[in-house]
């Protein structure tokens, strides 16, 4: 066989895989791959100008497509300034293919500029880590690196090129990739299905019933999770933090999501007999504590892709292990006969009415507060929402207004809502990029908050580079809203002097309109909520990239 330049080989193998899009921010031991995209206008190169946003960019393309994005870093102070968004990834599970160029390998051992120990720091941060030894390896281990990032539990993986790999000559080729079949359905479905009919018909004294606890594993099978819930009379709730809606909220057994906190996910869940976890940790929490989560009349079961989360934090009558989609379809095949469909269906019907009377109530709150300047934060989520057409997608990093956002939010499908599950700063912004480009269609809402929107304010050059219509709203409230809540809830010296260190963003005030103008997207400042719905409609019309800078309320 003809030899060639392992640059071209990578090209076919990421080819291959349906790669179309490569993000990154290049330096010079990437030039090679630079230099060879030049002759394939095909595979678009996503340019972020820090390695931050590079990788939210592409963590926003693979949540949103459910595919490995392809990520390039420079070196060794590349992959350390890319580590904020990677551990979001990492937490999220998020499939990504990452690579950061290297240094020559004859150099390596005296330690020229620009050189690291790569693999060392991506390990704590990826599913597995390896630096190519030679050209020959190349297509063997890229083809090793999107199979290790679909594998459940899916991941990042990094891969390290030396400089030196990419132009040496190798006679390998890429290769069709392997068809990978996912996990059957989960074993002991028959007893899972015996344990939650049960539950269904509870004694007319004790808690009963069954809840469904669904996460980011779920999204996918939300039309089969749907089956299970209405099967069941079951309310489905959404894990706390979830990275994504793992189910439609317009479906009647929509519940809305957890806390993070155990008192109330407790109280939540305790009024049943049974919870059903699928595809999420059990629980997620901030302030753990001790002690099992759900009261100790709550039999927990859980079906989940990833074995290692079973029965991990929480005492678990039964566990099981298997592809999501197909163990659902199944278990609720087991039901069949088990559960009376019309006590069910009253159930649910009943669930349906409390939680829209409810959204009704929220709703009106929301309006009443719509003629307050700055604009209250419930009165703005209220009104995005309202601005944000049928299958619109938002992407949120607003700590202060994500509850009612969350709450208000209204999908006939999975997986238009987008979430930091790592929480770490300066994803959202990014992330919305790779999700408009992901859903070319859609219109894209990016909420955030000013805190973390100075994280990672230089996606506004790569949305206006590239044309990418993101339309961005900013709840400027000039402080960290949620850390002045915690102090106050410490009661502690900041409360005693009210003297809040480093809580504050007005001395100066970041100005959000003539910094996206700088990068050449078009903004404005609105201070009431019919102002905010009505630049979101119109933005989001107009299909460029554009921010709102919107001015909240907070408490000082």
């Amino acid at each position: 066989m003809t030899a060639r330049p392992a640059r071209e080989v990578l090209i076919d193998v990421l080819r291959a895989h349906g790669t179309g899009y490569l993000f990154g921010n290049p330096g010079s031991t990437e030039l090679p791959l630079v230099d060879e995209l030049a002759r394939h206008p095909d595979l678009s190169y996503i340019h972020a100008l820090q390695e931050n946003t590079a990788v939210g960019a592409a963590d926003g393309y693979a949540q949103a497509t459910g595919r490995p994005a392809v990520l390039s870093l420079h070196t060794f102070g590349g992959l350390g300034g890319a580590m904020g968004n990677l551990t979001n990834a990492w937490t999220t599970r998020t499939p990504l293919i990452v690579t950061a160029g290297q240094q020559r390998r004859s150099e390596l051992p005296r330690e020229p500029l620009l050189s690291g120990p790569l693999t060392a720091l991506a390990a704590p941060v990826t599913k597995w880590a390896h630096e190519l030894r030679g050209p020959d390896e190349l297509a063997l281990i890229f083809d090793r690196a999107f199979a290790e990032a679909m594998n459940p539990p899916t991941g990042p993986v990094f891969v390290s090129i030396p400089i030196d790999v990419l132009d040496a000559p190798t006679t390998q080729e890429a290769r069709p990739p392997a068809q990978l079949c996912p996990a059957g359905p989960a074993g002991r479905l028959d007893d899972m299905a015996a344990l939650l009919a049960e539950a269904a018909r509870p004694a007319q004294a004790a808690p009963g019933g069954v809840a469904i606890v669904a996460g980011e594993a779920a999204d996918r099978a939300a039309e089969p999770l749907a089956r299970l819930a209405e099967t069941l009379g079951a309310p489905v709730y959404g894990a706390g933090f979830c990275p994504r809606n793992p189910f439609p909220s317009t479906h009647p057994a929509w519940a809305g999501y957890l806390t993070l906190d155990r008192t109330a996910v407790g109280a939540t869940l305790g009024r049943y007999g049974c919870v059903l976890v699928v595809g999420a940790q059990a629980f997620l929490l901030y302030d753990t504590g001790s002690g099992a989560v759900l009261p100790g009349h709550v039999r927990l079961l859980h079906l989940d892709s990833d074995p290692a989360r079973l029965g991990r934090n929480e005492p678990t009558s039964l566990g099981a292990a298997g592809d999501i989609t197909a163990s659902v379809r199944m278990l609720t095949g087991h039901l069949a006969g088990r559960v009376d469909r019309a006590a069910a269906a009253t159930r649910l019907e009943a669930h349906r009415s409390a939680r829209a009377a409810h959204l009704d109530d929220l709703r009106a709150i929301a309006l009443a507060r719509y003629d307050r300047g700055p604009i209250d934060p419930l009165a703005a989520a209220h009104a995005v929402l309202e601005a944000l057409p049928p299958g619109g997608i938002v992407v949120d990093e607003v700590a202060t207004a994500t509850g009612p956002l969350r709450e208000l939010h209204r999908s006939d499908t999975s997986g238009r809502y987008f979430f930091c599950r790592g929480a770490a700063l300066g994803w959202a912004m990014p992330a919305a990029l790779g999700v408009q480009l992901a859903n070319p269609d859609a219109p894209v809402l990016c909420v955030v908050g000013d805190g973390a929107a100075a994280y990672s304010i230089q996606a506004l050059w790569t949305a206006a580079h590239h044309r990418i219509p993101v339309v961005y709203v900013v709840l400027n409230d000039r402080q960290y809203q949620i850390l002045r809540d915690g102090l106050r809830h410490r009661g502690g010296a900041s409360v005693a002097s009210e003297r809040f260190v480093a809580m504050d963003l007005d001395d100066p005030a970041p100005d959000y309109v003539r910094i996206a103008e700088g990068f050449g997207v078009e903004a404005e400042r609105v201070s009431r909520a019919e102002e905010l719905a009505e630049a979101v409609k119109r933005r989001l019309g107009e299909r460029r990239p554009a921010l709102i800078d919107a001015q909240v309320q907070g408490s000082r």
